[in-house]
């Protein structure tokens, strides 16, 4: 249900960074629940959506306008 609504998140423009930072979270713990079982090649899998949201969240995050004190 997580990954569902992170999914519909990433489509919403003004949930995107809290969506794809969301997911993130949820990569890591994929991640680290198969290296804990010792399948080092499948928690690659994981690990690489986890650098696609990273990404995602730091470009949305340089995109933003900065509020300009008065």
């Amino acid at each position: 249900m997580a990954e569902i609504a992170g999914g519909i998140g990433l489509l919403v423009p003004r949930l995107t960074t809290w969506a794809a930072a969301a997911l993130g979270g949820l990569m890591v713990g994929a991640a680290a629940s198969e290296l804990r079982v010792g399948h080092t090649f499948e928690a690659l899998i994981p690990l690489q959506w986890l650098v696609f949201f990273v990404a995602v969240v730091w470009l949305r995050s340089r995109r933003r306008p900065r509020s300009r004190p008065a």
